[in-house]
């Protein structure tokens, strides 16, 4: 039975032989070089995939029943959905399950998996910075109220938050979009608000790029142990 998996640079779905199970193998994609896994087969809805077979007449096929669909499938242990076991990756959340797949994702046949890391981390410092923006504009306002002067401290803290935002705003747009973009956002990012809104768009577009490679990202980023 031929072995299906996904090149972790494009993610093209490709197919092998039995016999080339552990060897390297080359995406005609993007010419990625890759290991070829053991024998697992891609999550696929219910009743399609190779398990189906066709029944005779008057007979119900038993890859089709309920039973023999309970016995193939097996809840996702990321977000609990129903996924064919052995399954290399949930339909569902994304989510990596063949260690082998895992292997590849953190090595990145190459430099793959080190540009996945760097978003990671860049997106990490535009979140706390967004974070420290939002928090020392509500400390200036109830300040400016009360002590003027003392509300010269947030606003010391928000100009050393745009700073720090520009730099990993430029960081980051520079390696989910291109060099040139980043810079232009990076120049946008100094703008007051119009910075704001600038880091939710390179923080929306860094999430979009992790999920798409299987990195899980919550509120304060992605957890860097997935690497």
């Amino acid at each position: 039975m031929p072995i299906k998996m996904n090149c972790p640079s494009c993610g093209k779905t490709l197919s092998a032989p039995d016999t080339a199970a552990g060897k390297k193998a080359k995406c005609p994609g993007c010419g990625q070089i890759m290991s070829v896994p053991d024998a697992v087969r891609q999550a696929e809805p219910v009743g399609t995939g190779a398990t189906a077979q066709t029944a005779g007449p008057g007979q119900t096929s038993a890859a089709s029943s309920p039973a023999a669909d309970d016995q193939s499938r097996q809840p996702c242990p990321e977000c609990g959905e129903m996924i064919v076991k052995g399954a290399a990756k949930c339909r569902f959340c994304n989510s990596i399950l063949d260690p082998q797949f895992k292997t590849l994702l953190k090595s990145g046949t190459g430099s793959r998996g080190e540009d996945l890391k760097q978003i990671a981390s860049y997106q990490r410092g535009v979140i706390l910075c967004i974070l420290v923006q939002f928090l020392a504009y509500i400390a200036y306002g109830a300040l400016s109220r009360v002590n003027p002067i003392m509300a010269a401290i947030p606003s010391l803290v928000v100009l050393g938050a745009v700073i720090a935002g520009v730099v990993f705003a430029v960081l980051l747009a520079v390696r989910v979009y291109s060099t040139g973009a980043g810079i232009a956002m990076g120049i946008l990012a100094i703008v007051p608000c119009l910075g704001l809104i600038m880091l939710l768009i390179i923080n929306q577009a860094a999430t979009k790029k992790l999920t798409e490679n299987g990195i899980k990202v919550g509120f304060l980023g992605a957890n860097m142990s997935q690497f």
